[in-house]
């Protein structure tokens, strides 16, 4: 079982809609920003992450993966300004994981937080080096 972090960024402007079920390939990296992601969904669920899904990755520990998915989380949470720190950063513990079961190439934010991405899990079959 290999759990994927797929953002609302990449989901938005490459992504295909799946659902619990379907069958998937997707290129991948295990370069994962652990700092950020432990803000956005937890410092537990943050390690248990393998891979972000990425289509343009170039590190040469980038796969194309192909699985089943077996369960899909939607992720919000509450963005605030950091000091010292340009831009918006999640708040820590702030994140709500919902299970659902199908993945849109577009999520609604549900004021006062924002979508983020989902934790996939995936039932891998095969791994393709690129």
């Amino acid at each position: 079982m290999l759990r994927v972090w797929v953002s609302d960024f990449q989901m938005e402007r490459t992504g295909t809609p799946f659902s619990v079920g379907s069958r998937v390939q997707v290129k991948v990296s295990p370069e994962v920003d652990t700092e950020w992601l432990a803000l956005a969904i937890g410092p537990d669920a943050a390690e248990s992450v393998n891979y972000i899904e990425d289509p343009h990755a170039t590190d040469p520990g980038a796969v194309l993966i192909s699985g089943s998915v077996t369960s899909i989380g939607a992720v919000q949470c509450l963005f605030s300004e950091r000091p010292d720190e340009r831009g918006m950063w999640p708040v820590p513990e702030s994140a709500q994981i919902a299970a659902v079961a199908y993945a849109a190439q577009w999520v609604p934010d549900e004021p006062p937080r924002r979508f983020v991405g989902w934790i996939v899990e995936l039932n891998h079959h095969y791994v393709i080096p690129t």
